[in-house]
This record gives structure tokens, sequence and C-alpha cells, in this order.
């Protein structure tokens, strides 16, 4: 069926239209592929997870590791085909842009031209309404494609709180305290689980040395690992065997590098790996701490909203799952990190009553708060080098060190989450696309001139007398011309005769013009610009938590979430900050494929520029859209496939890149008896250091190849027409009818025909006799083959046609006839 569809295109003339019904098809598979995986990841996350998010729910939830994985390679697949549609997108535009003989013709008669074998916006004002429409949704459904489609699917980073304890040297786990009728409530509040199983499952905990345990909780993200006890070499610490601290990996304190998780295990609240392990070194591989034994009250806070619920100051119980406004969540924070701070009930009552601060002054007043007995002990410590403390009477300083640590191993909870609301989106863009390359394919337009060749086979089969006579004509110099400005539409038609030299040999980046070199390059140095500044940031984070930069970045690898390398939002309320992150972290994709767009349209003009020139060496066959004869026929338009194919890839590479340097991050905690924390969630962008000079790499790659190639030689003298229909027009006047369309071409000065006696050549005033001994005498070096023979025709002697002041000159075209190379010191009209 498909093989009848594209001779019905061959026997209407409209075989351009081939490769547009492979794009539709090409399209038409990406939006299965899409529907197909949307149907079958709704299917999973809603079958199986319950409690779904309106803007993303579940696909996996487990191993971090497996997690990031799948990600990187689904975005690896949808950038493969975000490419693809790219590509087809591009593709499509440009044939729906290109102009016929008719626009030509009538854009030639107003004095403009036209583009040809180039994506072109010059082109829309001459193409119909309905072509301007499908031009203008394949562009259009092109931006939510790239603005969307990386985060359809993201994976979540699960950081674990956790409980700290401090055991003395003969602290057993079989053999809990039985002195203290209250022991075991503290489970309940501290632990989060009895004290029975709580001593029980201490059983399962790993014994780590003290590098090792430092290592297991000296993390950006704690995600493996839960309750920690410091066994100390003091015996009977406080006359108990176990002492509770507070905990580590604080909600609030995920992703802050200045406040790290981990703070505890360090003197003051900064802290880093490095620091940590000179610490230790420095006291001869010990972990010592100082720390206070202290009995301290409880403070309960009752607060009335929609739903009244307590919190407590040694627990913090995170606040019901109940909808508040976000300042009441403000308030509700701001009054949680004053509590967690420990301050007598007066100071909290005053707290409480002075209205600076508060989003809402009555709510906070409202609150009753009442003072317990606390019957737990607790150890509030600080590993030091020394500490100073301040403390009451009751309290007692402990200075040990520790021995080894008892750590909790929990599974991970990171997730692979996925978007329905993107889906549907990017599969609405996809399902706009197909039908628009559908209708560009089974459009009415015949014989579009979409390639150079094309062009070329027209104005040979019928010149265009717009153009005749100045057969020198290049696209800078109708640029520079007055009779090809708009405001000369009433001039005469081009001077014929107007003699000009024959210009030195260009190279390939005069083929695109100063305007379009000089946008392309300010895209481009804004994408190096804001890829810079992100790298940078990333360096200055990792040097300011004191890593080594170099490693520091390549230990971190591609799409990594590091509290160094995050954007600072205040990141709560996932479910409002979702979408505009989303934009915020492809942003970038827009400016990439904006970048794809003008480095395609440059590619394209030199290759075009080249294939042109080629002519002027070589004699082949022309490659047109609808081949006759020997005519060359081919599905990419100017770019061949060892170019487009390298392009495409080079592209594909990019975009994944930049999905891995600038990508959202959702970071859920979840508390140490292993339930989220909603209120806490973080949702915001995260960069990659390594990703960063990946992709500028590629890129500074990508543009020294273009400009290498711009630095390449044209083969021949031929004037360069570039993409412009006019200059293209000028070179095919070959003044003779032969059907030089449908045989191998060459382009060079001219043969005229052998049997006329006479010649009026465009431009002169006077006859001119041609005979074979006058041209035999002038010793015409060129080489005849046995079908110029035939054909009876014979070369233009190089002083047989003058003007007015008696020099003379030829003409150069293109041909099927015999030529010669053009002299640099004749003149030529």
């Amino acid at each position: 069926r498909i093989q009848r569809k594209f001779k019905q295109l061959h026997d209407s003339q409209r075989e351009w239209a081939t490769g547009v019904l492979l794009c539709a098809y090409g399209t038409s598979i990406i939006l299965f592929i899409n529907v197909v995986l949307t149907i079958i990841a709704a299917s999973m996350s809603y079958s199986k997870h319950t409690g779904q998010n309106y803007n993303y729910s579940g696909l996996y939830q487990g191993n971090c590791s497996t997690s990031k994985n799948l990600t990187r390679g689904l975005h690896a697949l949808i950038n493969v085909l975000s490419t693809l549609m790219l590509a087809a997108s591009n593709y499509c535009m440009q044939c729906l842009s290109a102009p016929s003989r008719q626009s030509i013709d009538e854009a030639h008669a107003q004095r403009k031209w036209l583009d040809i074998g180039v994506p072109s916006l010059k082109n829309l004002r001459s193409i119909g309404r309905k072509s301007q429409i499908l031009w203008a949704l394949l562009c259009i459904t092109s931006v939510p494609i790239h603005l969307i489609y990386n985060s359809t699917v993201f994976s979540t980073l699960a950081t674990r709180e956790y409980g700290i304890y401090v055991a003395s040297s003969d602290f057993d786990p079989n053999d809990p305290p039985k002195e203290n009728l209250a022991y075991p409530n503290c489970f309940d509040e501290h632990a989060a689980e009895n004290m029975s199983d709580f001593y029980t499952n201490i059983r399962t905990f790993d014994k780590l040395p003290i590098s090792k345990c430092q290592d297991a909780y000296a993390v950006d993200f704690n995600t493996n690992r839960g309750t920690v006890i410091l066994v100390t070499n003091n015996p009977r610490a406080g006359n108990t065997s176990l002492l509770y601290t507070g905990t580590g990996n604080w909600p609030d304190r995920v992703g802050n590098p200045k406040n790290l998780g981990y703070s505890w295990m360090c003197n003051g609240s900064d802290c880093s790996r490095k620091m940590l392990e000179e610490d230790t070194k420095s006291a001869h591989g010990k972990w010592p701490i100082s720390a206070e034994v202290r009995p301290m009250p409880v403070i309960s806070a009752t607060v009335f909203s929609e739903t009244t619920y307590t919190l407590n100051s040694t627990t913090l119980k995170d606040v019901p799952d109940i909808q508040v406004s976000s300042d009441e969540l403000g308030d509700i924070r701001r009054l949680k990190r004053r509590m967690w701070e420990q301050p007598p009930y007066e100071e909290l009552h005053r707290f409480l009553h002075d209205p600076r601060g508060w989003k809402n002054s009555s709510w906070a007043e409202a609150i009753k708060i009442h003072e317990l007995d606390n019957p737990c002990p607790s150890y509030s410590f600080t590993p030091s080098w020394p500490m100073q403390l301040d403390y009451s009477p009751t309290s007692r300083v402990v200075e040990t060190t520790v021995r080894h640590c008892l750590s909790e191993k929990v599974n991970e909870k990171c997730q692979l989450l996925f978007s329905l609301p993107l889906c549907l989106a990017v599969i609405l863009c996809n399902s706009i696309k197909v039908l628009a390359i559908f209708l560009t394919a089974h459009g009415s337009r015949r014989e579009v001139l979409l390639t150079v060749g094309d062009a070329m086979s027209s104005f040979l089969s019928n010149p265009d007398k717009t153009t005749e006579g100045n057969c020198l004509l290049s696209k800078s110099s109708i640029k520079a011309s007055e009779s090809w400005k708009p405001s000369s539409v009433n001039a005469h038609i081009l001077q014929k005769g107007r003699q000009v030299t024959l210009s030195k040999r260009q190279r390939w980046v005069y083929s695109v013009s100063r305007r379009d070199w000089i946008l392309t390059i300010a895209v481009i140095t804004l994408v190096f610009l804001l890829s810079g500044y992100l790298l940078s940031s990333a360096i200055i984070g990792l040097s300011d938590s004191n890593k080594d930069s170099l490693r520091g970045i390549w230990n971190l690898g591609f799409g990594t979430v590091s509290p160094s390398a995050i954007m600072r939002t205040d990141g709560h309320r996932s479910y409002y900050r979702f979408l505009p992150t989303v934009l915020r972290a492809n942003a970038p994709q827009i400016i990439v494929s904006l970048a794809y767009f003008l480095y395609n349209h440059k590619l394209t003009s030199m290759l075009l520029a080249a294939e042109y020139d080629g002519y002027g060496t070589d004699r082949k066959p022309l490659r047109v859209s609808w081949p006759k004869g020997p005519q060359r026929s081919t599905y990419y338009l100017s770019l061949p496939y060892r170019y487009s194919i390298c392009l495409l890839s080079a592209s594909a590479a990019l975009h994944w890149l930049i999905s891995q340097s600038l990508f959202f991050v959702a970071i859920i905690p979840y508390s140490p008896d292993g339930k989220p924390t909603p209120d806490s969630e973080r949702v915001t962008c995260g960069f990659s250091p390594l990703a960063i000079i990946f992709a500028m790499s590629l890129g500074v790659l990508m543009v020294g190849a273009i400009l290498a190639l711009g630095m390449r030689r044209f083969k021949s003298n031929i004037p360069l027409a570039g993409s412009c229909s006019a200059a293209i027009s000028a070179a095919c006047h070959p003044l003779s009818d032969d059907e030089h369309a449908l045989k191998p071409i060459m382009w060079g000065e001219v043969q005229i025909p052998r049997a006329e006696p006479t010649s009026h050549f465009p431009g002169t005033n006077e006859e001119t006799d041609f005979s074979d001994s006058e041209l035999d005498a002038r010793g015409r070096a060129v080489r005849r083959d046995q079908s110029s023979q035939e054909s009876g025709v014979g070369l233009l002697a190089r002083d047989d046609v003058s003007d007015d002041s008696g020099e003379s000159y030829g003409h150069c075209s293109f041909t099927s006839h015999e030529v010669i190379t053009p002299s640099p010191l004749r003149r030529y009209a």
C-alpha cells in the first residue's frame, strides 16, 4: 500500500511529498509509542498505588540507583523521540515554505527573490494560507514538547530522618533497663516503636567501626540508614545504658549545604566529610564526644485550626494531613523551629504573644501551651573538640569517645514518577504534528522547488527573462543592487550586458549572511553563558562544602542531586510548585532547539552552496525531487545522510546532556518511623556539573565542526548564489534549446550553435559571424566529446563578442554542452 502511494505521488509530479509522507509515518509511530507507554504507566501507577497526586504518580519505589537509572534510560529514549519529531517538523516546514516556479516569477517581477533549498521565514509570504497555518502548527507544537517532554518522568529522592542514641560501653540489647518504670514510654515518644520491638530490632543492626559509621551517616542525603546507636567507652553514662539525643537528617535541613543533616557529627552547625576526616585524624583515629546529660521538660502546644492538633517539643510529630493555607503552614514551621530549641515555658509564651514575625498573630496567641514532666533521659551532645555548654545545676557533662556504632539498615524508598497531565499534553502536540504532516503530504502543490536541483531544472527548461544577461550574478551582488530593492518595482529589469569579472574562490562561510551568523553566535553564546553560570555555581558550592572540586564533580555523576548544586527556593508545597519548576528545568531545551534550527540552517546553506559549486568542476545530472531520465533523486533536502545522521545524533545527545545538566528535583523526607512528611517536601531544580561539562564540550565540538567546514574553499569560481532564486536563475541561460535539465550538466563558458552563422549575444548591439576556421584559428583548447560533435555545436570565442567600446566579453551558464573554465581576467555578461 505504501509503495502504491509513493507511485501515485510520482505519477502526479508530487514526489517531493514522499519524504513528507515518511515523516508522517515516523511521527505516527512516535505517537503510538507515547500513547502505549502512557497507558501502561497509568495502569501500573493508579492500580498499585493509592493517594496519588494529580500532578504525578508513582511507577516504582525502592532502590535509589534503580530509579535513577530508569530515569536516565527513559530520558535517553525521550530525547531520541523528541529529536526525531524535531527533525520531521523541520523537514516538513522546509517543504511548506519551499516556493513554486510561479511564486518565484511573481517575486522576480517585483524585484524580490525567494530562498530555495533551506528553511526560510522569508518565503512564508509567498505560500498559501493553508500552508502558512500548517507551518505555524508544526512550529508551535515543537515548543511544549521540548519544554515538558523530559519532565513526564522523573525520580524522587527519599531521605530518612533517624534517631541518635548514646549507649554505655556495657550496653546489652538483651537486657533492657528495668529500674525506671517510665522508661518504656520513652520509646513510643522517641523511637516510634515500643521498647520490646526496639530492643528486638537492635539485634539486626549492623556493627560498624568508626570510619564506616561516619561514611554511612556523613552523606548529603541519607536514604538507607535508620537509627544509630553510638556505643561509647564510658560505662553507665548517667546511670542508664541508653540515652536519646535527637535526630539526624532533619527535614528542614535537607538540601541545605550550610546546615547538613549530619552536622551533629561535628562541632557546630557547619560540617563536611573533609572536616570530619581531619578531626578524626587529629584525634588519632578516635571519635571523642563531649555531652550533657540533663532532664528536659516537655512543652506541649495545642493548635486550634480547622482540625485541632498538638505539637510536642521533644518529638515534634508532623502536622496531621489537613489542608491549611500557605500562611498558616509558614507559622506552623516557625513554631516547630522554636519548640525544637526547647525553650522554657515563659519564653515560649512571650514568643507566641509577640505579633512580630507571624503571618497571623491571632492564630499564635490562641495556642495553648503546657509544661509536662519528661521522664525520658536525654543526652544532648555534640562530638566536639572541645565543646562549651551552658547547663543547669541538675545537668552533668560527660566526656567520652565512641567505640563503635550500631546502625539500622532500612529499605530505600526512592520513586520513579510520571506526570499524566504532561504526558497528555505531549500526546496532544504529537497528534497535531501527525495531522499537520499528513495534510502537508496530501496537499495540492505540484513541482515545488525543494532543492537547488529543482530550481536549476526549472530555469534551464524555461529561462527567467528577468535575470538574462547577468551570468555572474551572486547573492551578495543582488543584495547590494538598487534594482533588486522593493522600492524599484518600476525600474527597468536588470540592465543586460552589465559586464563583470569572475570573483575569486570563496570559503563556505560566505554562503551564510553576516546577519544570520550574528544571530546564531548570539544564541550559542547565550547557551554557553547559561551553562557557565550553572557550572561556576556548582563549583563554588562544592568549594564551600570543603570538597575537592574536580574529584567532587566527577563523583557526582550525571543528574545527581547535591545540596551544593540545587537552586535555592522555599521549595515547599510541591503541588503548587510542580509546573513552574518543570518549566524552569526545561527552559534550556527551548534554547537548544532554537540553536539546532539555526545550526541546521547554516549547515544546510553551506552544503547547498557546495553542491551548487560542484557543477563548476564536474559534469553530473541534477538532483531533483521528481527525476526524469538520468536525473538523481533522494529523500533528503540539502543535507546528505552523512551529515544529517551525525547532526541528529549530536542533537539527541546534546538534548539528553541538557536534561541531565538542569533537571527537576523532588526530595521527599521520611520520619524515623518511615512515614513521609508532606509538609517538608522540596521541589526545585538541580544541576549536574559533570553533565554541564560534557554538554559544553559537545557544543564546542559542534561549533568547531561547522567553523571548520566554513573555512573550506569552494572548488570553482562559480558565483556564490546560495539559496537566492535570482542568482540561481541568472546562471541558467545556456543560449540554446537542448533539454539541458535532462542531461548531465556543468557550469562554465557556454557553447553556441555551430550551425548559425550569426549570433546576437544578450547585451550587445552588433551581430557577430563565426566560422569553423575562425574558431580553430583562435586555438580553442577544449576537449570535444563525440556527443557534442554530433550535435553540431562549437565554443564561443573569447574575443568574438564585444560591447560598444570594443572590449570583448563572454557568457557563462549551466549547460549540457561543452564548457571551458572561465578566466578571472575576462569580463562576462
